[in-house]
């Protein structure tokens, strides 16, 4: 039998127009194994932060399928969930 991954929680910084294509590009390289927890505007910015429930072994794959396909943001903080 084998235990299921844990999950962690990514979260990305990024323009608000830039939602849309990081959606498409998380669902089309890891749909399965990350959900959007949430989505909120960044104080005193014009960014919003997007937090992502990952499967532990697949954050280097979630990382690499973002920073491909945005041309600009930051991967923040990733903690247990």
């Amino acid at each position: 039998m084998q235990v299921p991954a844990a999950k962690v929680v990514l979260q990305v910084t990024i323009l608000p127009a830039l939602l849309n294509c990081l959606q498409q590009a998380v669902a089309k390289s890891c749909g399965k194994v990350v959900d959007i927890l949430g989505v909120e505007p960044v104080p005193r910015t014009q960014s919003i932060r997007v937090r992502l429930a990952v499967a532990g072994v697949s954050v280097n794959a979630v990382m690499e399928a973002i920073i491909r396909a945005l041309p600009s943001g930051e991967i923040g903080r990733i903690a247990t969930l």
